[in-house]
């Protein structure tokens, strides 16, 4: 899947389409019978103008999806094109309009409707019955539920998430926080509501508390996350990264029960390997981090294609004195993974 190019008049707009773009690829992904480029990978072609089949090429894929997103004030246009890399023609193509009055309810309504129509195609083109592998509805559909929102508070929220995306420059750090001040100022705080959408909050101080884990400010970075996992439960993803927090404070006892929390619900239900490899690593234990990166590998862990380009995993911590990349088993995963590695 291709990032969708922005076509507003604004082109401060990015972060929506990337957006967009997230919210069809994530639920794309719950489809096991489809297997789709690492995000990383994808994303290197943006702002690029590619022949189709020379993209799929260079992705080892057989069909490319890729579109466009258009907004002006609160309506906006999205078209999504299906195209077989063979040789070149649309499997399948669409285009929705909608209005912005509900920003959650219309991010839903056209990921799941490419996503279910996207499922049908892909398994007609590969020859397979789309009724024997899949309900005849996205099994994502209808099961988000949204409650109404306030669109200039949820812009400051996706405007202050984008950054992250982008390498963790200082300066879109900066604009990061900004967002999540404007965010905060916009939207009540008290209950853990924000936009009236109970998990933006969280959300918000999460992405803040890495912002500020990646620019050195640990103590503030750990006062996020704590609040964050306080306020609603946590991803084990975010457990994860709450320990390289607390590792930097000194809290070494609280990481451990983290580590040891997920390992042990990992034999029972399904943990992301690759949340245990970054509990571990803020352990130090580089060869426990790098074998649960490489069951990660091994189970399909889709947040596998995070790591190389997650600070959390090369943020400096007492105690560590070199860094999990320069291991070649590391080096090694990220090239079997297909992805490019985030620049030191």
């Amino acid at each position: 899947m291709l990032p969708f190019v922005n076509l507003s008049a604004d082109a401060e707009n990015e972060y929506f389409s990337d957006g967009i773009t997230e919210e069809i690829r994530h639920l794309l992904a719950q489809d096991r019978v489809l297997r789709g480029a690492a995000r990383s990978s994808s994303f290197a072609y943006k702002g690029k103008s590619t022949d189709p089949r020379t993209s799929a090429e260079q992705l080892q894929v057989r069909t490319l999806l890729q579109g466009s997103v258009r907004r002006a004030g609160n309506r906006v246009r999205i078209t999504a094109q299906l195209v077989n890399a063979a040789d070149g023609y649309q499997l399948w193509s669409n285009r929705f309009d909608q209005e912005l009055t509900d920003i959650f309810a219309v991010q839903d309504e056209i990921a799941s409707a490419i996503a279910t129509t996207l499922r049908a195609a892909l398994h007609e083109s590969s020859g397979v019955s789309a009724s024997a592998e899949m309900p005849d509805e996205s099994p994502v559909a209808g099961q988000r539920t949204r409650k109404p929102v306030n669109p200039d508070a949820y812009d400051e929220f996706l405007k202050g998430r984008y950054p992250h995306s982008r390498d963790w420059p200082r300066a879109t750090c900066g604009s990061a926080f900004s967002s999540c001040y404007h965010l905060r100022k916009r939207s009540p705080t008290r209950g853990g509501i924000c936009v009236t959408h109970s998990r933006s909050i969280p959300d918000a101080l999460r992405w803040r508390g890495k912002a500020r884990c990646a620019l050195g400010d640990m103590a503030s970075g750990l006062e996020d996350l704590d609040q964050a996992a306080a306020l609603a439960p946590a991803h084990p993803w975010h457990l994860a990264e709450l320990s390289i927090a607390l590792s930097a404070n000194g809290r070494i006892e609280d990481v451990r029960r983290i580590r040891d929390d997920l390992v042990e619900r990992s034999e029972r239900v399904w943990i992301p390997p690759s949340a245990i490899a970054l509990a571990q690593r803020a352990l130090g234990e580089y060869d426990a981090a790098l074998r649960w990166l490489e069951r990660a590998f091994q189970t399909r862990d889709f947040l596998c294609a995070v790591f190389p380009l997650e600070a959390m995993f090369v943020i400096p911590l007492p105690g560590q004195d070199r860094s999990i990349r320069d291991d070649p088993r590391w080096t090694d995963l990220v090239r079997r993974v297909g992805l490019m590695q985030a620049p030191a």
